[in-house]
């Protein structure tokens, strides 16, 4: 069992997920917005208020801007950063709560909206 997930030179890799299977059926009307952070990204216009969850995407080697750190630890709702990866090894993903490994950006977006 395995979600094939192209990585960033569009090799198709077959990665485990560490999400469990979900033993919700009924997909959720959530509110639920995934970022795909890079260098520079500028956060300032985003509003927060009406989300039920945020997904980040992880690049390179499991890491992210410190823009993107800053802007979840405000977040009043639920959120994950996700990664094709089987650990985060760079020092700049030390102390980023909430990574979910091996997963892909659509396998975590099917888990948030499941009921």
């Amino acid at each position: 069992d395995c979600i094939t997930s192209a990585d960033v030179n569009d090799e198709f890799k077959c990665i485990k997920s560490t999400i469990p299977p979900a033993k919700k059926k009924k997909i959720s009307d959530k509110n639920v917005l995934i970022i795909k952070p890079f260098v520079g990204i500028n956060l300032k216009s985003i509003n927060t208020d009406l989300l039920d969850g945020v997904i980040f995407e992880m690049y390179h080697s499991a890491t992210v801007p410190k823009e993107i750190i800053e802007f979840s630890s405000k977040l009043n709702c639920p959120y994950i950063f996700v990664t094709h990866k089987k650990s985060a090894d760079y020092e700049s993903a030390i102390g980023i709560k909430n990574i979910v490994f091996e997963c892909t950006v659509e396998n975590a977006y099917a888990h948030m909206i499941l009921e």
